[in-house]
């Protein structure tokens, strides 16, 4: 069953300063919480977690948009398949707004409901810390 998340968060920093934290594709375990490390080769992001790597396809990064979407290819971290994920940022006030969401494949509504919350918290903190760095 295909399924979706989308999270919101204002940020108390600049945009430029945010984007200059994730458009690159690398660093992201300075701000993401479950990456204890990550490297990037051409288009492809190689990320470490405590319990398995990650294999991503970076689609787009596009400094003019502020926008990174990427695909995961490979990860044993939670029960979803043809994950997507896109993160864009806006310019709010003196702040930024930081929308985050990921699409992704699930076997059942039980287990969609048990990753929304994960994800939601994750992202949660991922966006204050990338506040705190960017601020």
């Amino acid at each position: 069953m295909h399924k979706s998340i989308q999270t919101s968060h204002r940020l108390n920093a600049p945009v430029e300063k945010v984007w200059s934290l994730i458009k690159t594709g690398e660093k992201w375990e300075d701000w993401f919480p479950i990456l204890t490390g990550s490297r990037v080769e051409g288009n492809q992001r190689f990320c470490d977690l405590e319990n398995g790597d990650v294999l991503e396809e970076v689609f787009l990064a596009s400094n003019v948009e502020k926008t990174f979407i990427y695909t995961v290819h490979q990860q044993n971290s939670f029960p979803a398949e043809n994950i997507v994920g896109i993160l864009k940022l806006d310019s709010h006030n003196s702040g930024t707004e930081l929308k985050w969401s990921v699409e992704m494949e699930v076997k059942n509504e039980e287990t969609f409901q048990m990753l929304r919350q994960q994800i939601q918290q994750m992202y949660g903190a991922s966006a204050a810390k990338l506040e705190e760095l960017a601020a």
